[in-house]
């Protein structure tokens, strides 16, 4: 059992360096004042690669987080998702998400003359008309990935999906700028059901502004104690983006099963990874469940969280 709870802190841990390596993509990036978000370090170097970013990825929709499945950082923007590789080559450490795989659904097809069209790749699936010249001119298959449908109609508009892009034709706007991407990064937040509180704008000026909530989690050494003995409780601090909260301080409340509770003061604050450990000694004239109940407060904000212990002969 310890050496399980053990394996949990190191996992836990470990996100909290995925936090860390986040945050200091954040500190001293753009700020995106249509949105209220920054993008920064290498996600604000493969932004800027393209000469027209807010049109093949538009404003940032959050900070960057870690991924809840790989521990990854991300970062939604309104068109794309972007993902850091770090054991990539270095030219390949950023990479954009495959949101046209994720989200496409089949359309309607739409049948264009084979002479107004170019198989991407040869015996794939065609590009035509204003889609092809905005293909060709953006970058082409290195950009977009390969087409994964012809044109269709999907809601009175025609469309095609790229395994990284969907293209909408709008024949009311001008010459040349009748191509639009789809705003999949937008979709794909929504339907991957991500956390709503990350779209909270940030305040201009830094990370630090920007934490508007906390919240705690918090681990204990044993599971199972005699009636007497030293437990250790570890706590782990993040914000509303999941990202770790420094010099927060932690408060900690022990309820024994007779209804006995003791006061803490943890004197060591939360550090650059959100985390924090105490060891307190206790002794108990019952057996049944201790409450510790941990309060993390950083400037003006206060979280709770509780975890509980079993106290056997």
């Amino acid at each position: 059992m310890r050496l399980f709870l053990s394996m949990i802190l190191i996992v836990a841990i470990a996100s909290g360096l995925g936090w860390q390596e986040s945050l200091a993509q954040t500190v001293g990036g753009e700020y995106f004042e249509a949105t209220g978000h920054y993008v920064a370090g290498e996600f604000l170097a493969f932004y800027h690669r393209v000469p027209n970013p807010l049109e093949l990825y538009g404003n940032p929709i959050t900070e960057a987080f870690p991924d809840t499945t790989t521990g990854k950082p991300i970062q939604y923007f309104e068109k794309a998702r972007f993902e850091l590789h770090p054991e990539a080559p270095s030219d390949q450490r950023v990479q954009l998400s495959p949101l046209g795989e994720y989200l496409y659904v089949a359309g309607q097809s739409l049948p264009f003359p084979d002479n107004a069209c170019r198989a991407v790749p040869p015996g794939g699936f065609q590009i035509c008309y204003d889609f092809l010249t905005f293909f060709d001119k953006n970058g082409g298959e290195a950009q977009f990935g390969p087409p994964i449908s012809n044109a269709e109609i999907q809601n009175r508009v025609i469309v095609q999906y790229f395994q990284r892009a969907s293209f909408e034709f709008h024949p009311d706007l001008p010459p040349g700028r009748r191509i639009v991407l789809a705003d999949l990064g937008l979709q794909y937040f929504t339907v991957r059901g991500e956390d709503p509180s990350l779209r909270d704008p940030v305040a201009d000026g830094g990370i630090v502004n920007g934490i508007v909530s906390l919240k705690a989690r918090a681990f204990l050494s044993k599971a199972v104690t005699s009636m007497e003995g030293k437990q250790t409780v570890y706590v782990i601090v993040k914000d509303q983006r999941r990202m770790p909260v420094a010099d927060a301080i932690v408060t900690l409340a022990v309820r024994m099963p007779s209804g006995e509770e003791s006061s803490y003061i943890v004197p060591v604050p939360t550090n650059a990874q959100g985390v924090t450990q105490y060891t307190f000694s206790f002794s108990s004239s019952q057996v049944g469940v201790a409450e510790v109940r941990v309060t993390a407060t950083y400037e003006n904000l206060k979280t709770q969280t509780i975890t509980s212990f079993r106290i056997w002969w």
